[in-house]
């Protein structure tokens, strides 16, 4: 008898087969329950490593003995008519079939049941999103979100910590050329609550979650990060590091290449180090500027945007090197200074300051070079703004707010097509958030492309009905398309009391409500400084059939200059003054493309 056929003989062959399909379904049923449990990550490798240990083990064990009717006993001792392997061959062929239909119906749950992934993401995106492949989305491209990190401290004060270590975490990732990382607005909008990954997945258009928890407690903290492919809801990768809060940036480090590692991706040094770009060693320093950054600055969030600036000034205190805090200060004091807050003079000045120190201490920290940009565009310092832009995207396109900005600067100078298409990048990069939906439906609305900016716009009014700007953008549709009493409705809701009033004029003129029209605008004057409403004046009196008046507001609006000085080339309400020379001749002086 040949050792093949006696290796069949004996069930070795059967035995094996069987040990392997038993030992795919305990792992499936140790992953799962042992998560349950919170047990370790290297709980499950555990099991596994005894499973391999035991494979050589089980096929010499059934090689060397025999069941019998008197129970087990060594081979050789058994009469080759008194055997029963026969008979034992056929249960173990009926457990085998038994085993393998329990592993093809556990393998078809995790595909097709609730909570796998669907086939198709876009379709199954959320209401109101723009499709992936809509929004700038390449199909087939490696592509994750990183989900906030469970708060497991049981100190609700501690969430700062562990929304600040996501979005770092993010950040590093980000920096990876060809994988998308979805932006923190979009990863963040499902904090909180009890979301099959699948569906995260499928509203985010991400082939691959990361998720994890993190426990703080004095200066030690403990980090669980797991790694999921959304097509089948398994985990490709998961571990647990218990470190000094001092060590958080190696602790990134360590995640991210094991990251970039299972996406079969190569994460450079030079990414790696921009984990530490810009940052500190100082644990006190970097837990205040987690603490700034967990404070997201709105428009008149005046108390807020206060204690961002405390906590980036207490910071500074503490590491006066620390780069990334002198650009959190930038921040602030830019947005202090553009809602009237602070004086220009001061306001820019304070804030080019901390720029220019911490592009020194990190020439290549890309967050510097966009909030620098935005400084010079706002400030109408066109060739600074560019070169300050095409800095951060070399540095970093995979970041939401470079390809915002980037796309703002190229509108300013007349480029729509190359706005429209960066914006669209930002939303693929930020499929839920407001912010980049709404910034893509007003690029749409000043390149005419009224009912994809409308569309877009509207999901958003159906998300949060009191959001601001966006009735205000609807009504300069309604305006543009001829429905004024549509405009007025949208003006009428919305928010922003300058926008509501800027409207209203221009609505009631065109509804044949002179006197109407004049309130509105009496009422935008009264909202502050009228200089810095000269802009929506130009904007009004064109539309009224006042050409002088509305280049007297221009002249107004590049004397103090005005921010909305940026849309001068696209917004359609100019457009009445475009054949007039004094507009080429404004265009000149502001040094942009006529």
């Amino acid at each position: 008898m040949s050792f093949i056929a006696e290796l069949n003989r004996r069930n070795v062959v059967r035995t094996g087969l069987l040990y392997l399909v038993a030992s795919w379904l305990l792992l499936q049923v140790a992953d799962v329950l042992f998560g349950a449990l919170e047990l370790p990550p290297w709980s499950v490798r555990l099991v596994l490593g005894i499973l391999i240990l035991g494979f050589p083990l089980t096929l010499i064990f059934s090689w060397v003995y025999e069941l019998t009717p008197e129970g087990l006993k060594r081979e050789h001792e058994v009469e080759r008519n008194a055997s029963i392997t026969a008979a034992t061959a056929r249960k173990l062929n009926v457990l085998i079939v038994v085993l393998l239909l329990a592993a093809t119906g556990l393998l078809v749950a995790n595909r097709f049941l609730p909570g796998a992934a669907p086939a198709d993401v876009a379709a199954t995106a959320a209401p109101g999103a723009i499709p992936a492949t809509d929004a700038g989305a390449k199909a087939g491209e490696p592509s994750i979100a990183v989900l906030p990190f469970v708060n497991m401290s049981g100190d609700p004060e501690n969430e700062y910590f562990s929304d600040g270590l996501s979005e770092e975490l993010l950040n590093v990732l980000a920096r990876m050329p060809g994988l998308r990382v979805i932006a923190r607005t979009s990863s963040f909008a499902f904090k909180g609550e009890k979301t099959d990954i699948a569906t995260v997945a499928a509203k985010l258009a991400v082939a691959h979650v990361l998720e994890g928890s993190v426990r703080k407690a004095g200066g030690r903290v403990r980090i669980t990060a797991q790694l999921i492919r959304a097509a089948d809801s398994s985990h490709l990768w998961s571990d647990t590091y218990d470190r000094d809060v001092a060590d958080i940036f190696a602790v990134q480090d360590e995640i991210a290449r094991e990251v970039a590692g299972e996406l079969k991706l190569r994460l450079l040094p030079a990414q790696i180090a921009g984990a530490e770009l810009g940052g500190t060693r100082n644990v006190e320093a970097h837990d205040l500027y987690l603490r700034a950054a967990a404070i997201i600055p709105t428009v008149g969030m005046r108390e807020g945007l206060d204690q961002r600036l405390a906590y980036a000034d207490q910071a500074l205190a503490l590491d006066p090197d620390f780069a990334k805090a002198h650009v959190a200060r930038a921040e602030v004091l830019r947005i202090l200074t553009t809602n009237g807050w602070m004086p220009p003079a001061q306001g820019y000045a304070a804030a080019r300051a901390a720029l220019a120190r911490a592009l020194e201490l990190a020439p290549d920290l890309a967050e510097a070079y966009t909030e620098r940009s935005r400084i010079n565009l706002v400030t109408l310092d066109w060739a600074a703004s560019a070169a300050d832009s095409a800095r951060a995207m070399a540095l970093n396109p995979g970041n939401v707010i470079v390809q915002i900005d980037h796309a703002n600067h190229r509108f300013a100078m007349g480029h729509r097509d190359e706005a429209i298409a960066a914006a669209r990048v930002a939303v693929s990069l930020d499929p839920v958030g407001i912010r980049s939906r709404s910034f893509l439906g007003m690029l749409l609305r000043y390149d005419r492309q009224y009912a994809e900016s409308e569309r877009i716009l509207s999901a958003l009014i159906a998300e949060a009905p009191k959001l601001g700007n966006v009735h205000y953008e609807l009504g300069q549709i309604a305006l543009s398309t001829g429905d004024p009493e549509r405009a007025r409705a949208e003006f009428e809701a919305e928010t922003v009391d300058w926008k509501h009033a800027t409207g209203l004029a221009m609505a009631w003129h065109a509804l044949g409500q002179p006197d109407k029209a004049r309130q509105a605008l009496d009422a935008l004057l009264a909202t502050g400084d009228p200089d810095w409403s000269a802009f929506q004046q130009a904007q009004i009196h064109a539309q009224w059939g006042e050409p002088d008046a509305a280049f007297a507001a221009l002249e107004t609006a590049l004397r103090v200059g005005d921010p909305a000085l940026v849309a001068i080339l696209s917004d359609p309400f100019l457009d009445p003054l475009r054949p007039d020379p004094r507009f080429a001749q404004l265009l000149a002086r502001l040094k942009l493309p006529a």
